[in-house]
């Protein structure tokens, strides 16, 4: 199991055959970037969200290309997420950097991001084979394997990375 500064994963009891039919036909939301949904839209992430209470109300559905991703990138507006794969993860690979002094960040408001144009070094990578917390104020990248890759992405808003782990290690999931 996963668990370092970066990333860690979580022992979550999932319906992921509603999970992916969830994801792959929700639409996107007239007052939201393409990316993001409402949780309150659906029942099941409701009953999630009541579950984990440090789940967010905004939900992303991330869906790359093969062999195409996310550059290296710190979040706008979320300091942790909990990332669940859904369909073509088992080649893609989740990447993360040092940043340096030196290097500038740009905000790309149609993705809630900040663009790392030179991130540094890389210190840790992973598979996303399970739900996993991810460090989002960390530079990181992700990038789809030969087949089309598709994750839910939830925000946890509120808590640092360090606070989520602790969250879900009180439950044993961590």
């Amino acid at each position: 199991m996963i668990n370092n500064e970066y990333a860690c994963e979580l022992l979550l009891d999932l319906d992921y055959e509603l999970l992916t039919q969830i994801a792959l036909s929700s639409n996107s939301e007239p007052d939201l970037q393409g990316h993001q949904r409402k949780v309150i839209h659906y029942d099941y992430l409701k009953s999630l969200q009541s579950k984990y209470t440090i789940l967010g109300d905004l939900w992303n559905v991330y869906t790359f290309r093969p062999n195409n991703g996310l550059g290296p990138h710190i979040d706008a507006k979320r300091l942790t997420t909990l990332n669940i794969p859904i369909k073509g993860t088992t080649e893609s690979i989740t990447r993360f950097y040092k940043f340096p002094e030196n290097s500038n960040k740009e905000f790309v408001s149609a993705q809630a991001l900040y663009r790392i144009e030179r991130p540094g070094p890389e210190v840790f990578n992973f598979v996303l084979l399970k739900p996993t917390l991810i460090n989002t104020t960390i530079p990181h990248s992700a990038l789809a394997g030969n087949v089309i890759r598709h994750i839910i992405s939830w925000s946890i808003p509120k808590l640092r990375f360090d606070e989520a782990k602790d969250y879900f290690k009180s439950m044993s999931m961590c």
